[in-house]
């Protein structure tokens, strides 16, 4: 018997990619309104990040969701999204609660058991700051079945720009 493996990084970035998830991030203003990241965002300014992952069809898994950080970006005040103290962000609706949750300081991540019964799509936020002036390399956000590797989906990689504060 022999095993061949192999690792490395890819030359381009990979594109979104959907195989039984869809996942969408967005980003926005603590006021609601929408922030285009593919421009320069200022140093210390903050963004809620909202994470929409749509099932395909629903059936039971246990489904992870990760979305790492830019370099430039941390994770500001987890308390205030698993708290319920919202009341700043009225325009955010919470639609399902995280069996866990884990706010580190390269990434988010939530799990979910999810129900045939539930809803097909959900949304998650956190809030970050952008810290560090910098142009950085924007991971994609992933969603997978725990259990069934071949049920995915990620966001596109992305670039994000943060300028010193003045």
């Amino acid at each position: 018997q022999m095993v061949v493996s192999t690792s490395g990084n890819p030359l381009t970035p990979e594109p979104a990619m959907r195989q039984g998830y869809t996942v969408e991030r967005s980003y926005y203003r603590q006021d609601g309104t929408s922030v285009d990241l593919s421009q320069p965002v200022r140093q210390n300014d903050r963004f809620v990040v909202v994470l929409r992952v749509t099932e395909a069809r629903s059936v039971f898994a246990r489904l992870l969701l990760v979305d790492m950080l830019p370099a430039g970006f941390e994770i500001d005040n987890p308390k205030l999204v698993d708290s319920g103290q919202i009341s700043g962000l009225n325009w955010l609706k919470r639609t399902i609660e995280p069996s866990n949750a884990e706010y580190r300081d390269d990434r988010f991540v939530a799990a979910f058991d999810r129900y045939p019964s539930q809803q097909n799509s959900f949304t998650v936020a956190y809030v970050v700051r952008a810290v560090s002036p910098g142009r950085y390399v924007h991971p994609p956000a992933l969603a997978e079945d725990m259990y069934r590797p071949d049920r995915f989906g990620r966001t596109a990689f992305g670039t994000v720009e943060i300028t010193p504060a003045r």
